[in-house]
């Protein structure tokens, strides 16, 4: 009886087992193609809608579009407290340095309080245990 319900469980989990293990193969291998053109697109996108205004020296509309662009950035790279610690992670701390010096000097908010009070955090991250050095 014991053999029979385990034979069973096999018959039934493994296929189950094999199928969500080849949907997260499969999602993981078209996301190493499609994710770099995701963001290289992203970011072309506002490359090009910063450079137009620029070119027709609509020089206030330009920073406005790349102030948005860099708060959307900081937006990403808000989840510090998930990333376990890593060179990365320590250079991603020290461009928030750079960034929260850079907007002491120029500030910026958007209309959206919400969005306001990630970039605050993202731009304060770290600043409660040292300054992180500025990247230069």
């Amino acid at each position: 009886m014991k053999k029979k319900v385990i034979l069973t469980l096999l018959i039934v989990i493994l296929p189950i087992g094999a199928f969500i293990a080849g949907c997260y193969a499969t999602a993981s291998f078209i996301s190493l193609f499609i994710d770099p053109y995701t963001s290289s697109m992203a970011s072309a996108l506002s490359k090009y809608h910063a450079l137009v205004p620029l070119r027709e020296n609509d020089v206030e509309r330009a920073i406005l579009r790349l102030e948005s662009s860099l708060n959307g950035d900081l937006i990403g790279l808000s989840n510090l407290d998930e990333m376990k610690e890593s060179e990365e992670k320590e250079k991603i701390v020290r461009l928030l340095g750079t960034i929260r010096t850079y907007r002491e000097k120029y500030p910026f908010e958007s209309d959206n309080e919400s969005i306001n009070n990630t970039v605050s955090d993202a731009l304060n991250y770290g600043t409660e245990t040292k300054q992180p050095q500025q990247i230069k």
